[in-house]
């Protein structure tokens, strides 16, 4: 199937695992062939009950099947896809970090509106690249929130023209890197092209909030293009003061962190505007293993507070707002 519309209607009850290929099998009798389809009735039948069986190892959307697919439209209406990630962190199950909410590899003209996905086994949401298609293009996620999945909030491995605008990705825990988005390719051949991310809160996760990570991009590959705007990184409530009964609460690492970019690395900008952080558990903001000769990270406008809860720094006022190394 090359397109598709999937409508969540709101429900009084939270959807429960469903697999991509379930869907499918919902949706392929009464609209076999169509351009656009809308799930409702199938939803329905989900919410009474029917998603307890297991589709696709209980993935939501299963990435075998999300691939190299153009033209799909998500639309929650504020729906609640939730997955069971404390059954998946303990046997009888495998150890992975595979098992994902939305997944879509090499997809083209997505949008994905209006959903809270939560208790991943995986990521809430993961773009990236398959055989054929090298990276996901023109992808749109907007008003959705990501929460207490195991890996990330949101993974991005590859991707052209994307924007992640008013979306909130909290209480990220389970396995590394643990961010609220971490923007992270896999190869060289793979792109950050055109990256947008602006207006959203990343909250309470486990490890850095904002995360991007180029370790295996070099001078051959397309120029990187990624600008956050308007975006808010914290742990714990906003406005919090500092009061050390509360330090052993805070959890989390770094606000905005860019590394492993070397000399041969990508050309390109990183952009930070207007974008703030607060009670982070280490820096503010940690550039690591960054050449001056490849990839220029600009911060414009943006503001760092409370640096340094973190239970891992018992002096936190005699550290740095920022690291650059």
């Amino acid at each position: 199937m090359s397109s598709g519309d999937v409508s969540i209607p709101r429900l009084q009850r939270v959807l429960r695992p469903l697999g991509l290929a379930g869907w499918m099998v919902l949706l392929s009798s009464p609209a076999e062939g169509a351009s656009t389809i809308r799930n409702e009735a199938a939803i329905a039948a989900v919410a009474q009950g029917l998603s307890d069986v297991a589709f696709a190892d209980a993935w939501v959307f299963d990435a075998r099947d999300a691939t190299d697919a153009t033209h799909i439209t998500v639309r929650g209406h504020g729906a609640i896809l939730r997955m069971r990630k404390r059954d998946y962190q303990q046997p009888p199950y495998t150890k992975a970090e595979w098992r994902m909410g939305l997944a879509f590899t090499g997809c083209r003209n997505v949008l994905v509106e209006g959903l809270r996905i939560e208790s991943s086994g995986g990521d809430g949401i993961y773009i990236g690249s398959s055989k054929a298609n090298r990276w996901c293009e023109n992808v749109t996620i907007r008003n959705c929130v990501c929460h207490d999945n195991h890996r990330q909030g949101i993974s991005v491995i590859s991707a052209v023209h994307l924007l992640i605008e008013n979306c909130t990705l909290s209480g990220t825990a389970g396995t590394p890197p643990e961010a609220g988005i971490d923007l992270e390719p896999d190869e060289p051949d793979e792109r950050l092209v055109d990256c947008v991310i602006r207006n959203c809160v990343v909250a309470d996760n486990a490890g850095n909030g904002i995360l991007v990570w180029l370790k295996p991009l070099t001078a051959a590959s397309a120029p990187v293009s990624i600008r956050f705007e308007n975006c808010h990184v914290r742990m714990g409530p906003t406005g919090e003061a500092y009061n050390p009964s509360l330090e052993a609460s805070n959890q989390g690492w770094s606000g905005f962190v860019v590394g492993e970019i070397a000399d041969d690395g990508p050309r390109g900008v990183i952009e930070f505007l207007r974008c703030t952080s607060e009670n982070t558990g280490r820096e503010g903001v940690r550039l690591s293993n960054k050449s001056a000769k490849a990839v220029r990270v600009r911060f414009v406008s943006c503001r760092w507070k409370n640096t340094w809860w973190s239970t891992r720094s018992r002096c936190r006022r005699e550290r740095p707002v920022g690291e650059f190394r």
